[in-house]
């Protein structure tokens, strides 16, 4: 027992530590990939109380919609928070300062691969709340210090990917495809059933909770690759989702595109091309929606 006590002055100090050295920049560059959010988070704040439609997923929202093209094609603001998955399904939660409920639209085109998980402590989550929203959570006590100790490389990298993030959010740098695409990675020992479960018992629910709340959601599919793992079973996640936050007559909509579509290696990010078809994609959504 006194070892332990022993221990809590140590404990206390870094404590003390890690929340001091989040409030400075030393902990991260602002080039970095992550900082990016700070372009759709400080657009958010400046025009909170304006009607606008705000975009709430992961990268496949980043790198697969433009909310640029949205705002002129829809005439109303488009923001784009899709940074992510690793976020997490209750990212919105975490945006609520910058949402306004009278006059936001909220689009969720949830990924289905990280549908299961809250991921309040992952290291993305983590980053966001600290370095760009500016607050300081216990779950993300000792974050700083444990980045700092294990990624001191990548704190201080010289590529500088977040000016490829434009005012609206959007992630605009395009790989040049050299190569064939590669072979889809299937993954077999993912038991759909029980993601269904979690997905049912988690993340409607909080969705639902939203809604009782007086946010206005809208859900929009996001598209995969016809030969991805989830392929096969993205009609057995939609089906509710749309049930509850779909705009109706968007029930049958395709939810595969052609893998040509889709940059090497991944199953949410596009080409132009696919950009260019999936921002379509919501448009048709949104539009139907507003009734324009």
């Amino acid at each position: 027992m006194k070892s332990v006590l022993n221990i809590i002055p140590y404990l206390i100090f870094l404590f003390i530590l890690d929340y001091g050295l989040s409030k400075t920049p030393y902990p991260f560059t602002k080039t970095e990939y992550k900082y990016g959010f700070s372009k759709f988070y400080n657009h958010a704040k400046r025009t909170k109380g304006e009607q606008r439609i705000i975009l709430t997923g992961g990268s496949s929202l980043g790198w697969g919609v433009s909310a640029k093209n949205l705002t002129e094609d829809l005439s109303i603001l488009t923001l784009n928070s899709g940074i992510n998955g690793s976020t997490g399904y209750k990212n919105i939660s975490r945006l609520k300062k910058v949402i306004d409920k009278e006059n936001d639209i909220l689009v969720i085109a949830p990924e289905y691969d990280k549908l299961s998980a809250t991921s309040d402590r992952s290291g993305p989550a983590c980053f966001l709340r600290l370095y760009v929203q500016k607050e300081y959570h216990l779950e993300c006590a000792f974050y700083t210090l444990n980045r700092i100790a294990k990624n001191w490389t990548v704190i201080h990298e010289k590529v500088n990917q977040f000016k490829h993030f434009n005012e609206f959010g959007d992630y605009t740098w395009k790989p040049v495809e050299k190569e064939s695409s590669k072979p889809p990675f299937i993954d077999t020992n993912i038991n759909i059933q029980k993601e269904i479960s979690i997905f049912k018992r988690r993340v409607l629910p909080y969705f639902n909770s939203l809604k009782k709340e007086g946010y206005k959601i809208v859900y929009i599919p996001n598209l995969v690759p016809k030969d991805s793992t989830y392929a096969e079973h993205a009609h057995l996640f939609h089906k509710d989702l749309f049930k509850n936050h779909g705009v109706k007559k968007f029930k049958d909509v395709p939810l595969i595109i052609d893998r040509k579509y889709f940059l090497q290696g991944g199953d949410y990010h596009l080409t132009e091309k696919g950009v260019e078809i999936k921002t379509k994609h919501f448009k048709n959504h949104l539009q139907s929606y507003l009734e324009i």
